[in-house]
């Protein structure tokens, strides 16, 4: 009996170490679960941070040339109205020249003309009179084309042709700047 409840005993012990070994197995079958989850959880997780992080330097390289190709629209912008405004300033000091010499013509002819210490010719009296006029004319000419260049610009400009003669207009420019 002694030997039956010591077989016995050693069968308890056995099973209990199996029961044990077993356990011990099952807990590191489940630790390597565990581990092997979260190595997978992990590195699903630096896959989907490296992504992001690709994505978002994707999208940053592209704001950055949308950026670079605004800034060069913005400067070339910036150098067209810089250049028109250089063509203007440069448009304006031809106008004020152009316009200042039959204005300077007329008033010198007429100051001629009103200077009573001037004993003139009728003849003499006659052409400063007719430069006066053609002068006037000239004058009166450079402000409709200047008023037909605003026109222009805006698309309101009616293109009238006619004849005119090549000699006269030669002779009245020389007329505009005979006294210089």
């Amino acid at each position: 009996e002694r030997q039956r409840a010591e077989i016995s005993r050693q069968r308890a012990e056995a099973s209990r170490q199996a029961a044990l070994a077993s356990a011990s197995a099952s807990a590191e079958l489940q630790k390597e679960r565990t581990t092997r989850i979260f190595t997978v959880s992990v590195c699903i997780f630096l896959l989907l941070l490296s992504a992001g992080m690709l994505a978002y330097a994707v999208e940053r390289r592209r704001a950055t040339h949308r950026l670079q190709r605004e800034i060069m629209e913005v400067s070339k912008a910036r150098a067209d109205a810089e250049k028109a405004n250089r063509l203007k300033s440069l448009f304006l000091q031809n106008m004020s020249h152009e316009i200042r010499t039959p204005l300077n013509a007329i008033v010198g002819f007429s100051d001629v003309l009103n200077d009573a210490d001037n004993q003139l010719e009728e003849g003499e009296r006659n052409d400063f009179v007719n430069l006066i006029h053609e002068n006037s004319d000239l004058l009166t000419t450079l402000i409709n084309d200047i008023l037909d260049i605003s026109k222009l610009e805006s698309g309101k400009y009616e293109i009238s042709l006619r004849d005119v003669e090549v000699m006269e207009i030669c002779r009245q420019a020389l007329a505009s700047v005979h006294d210089r």
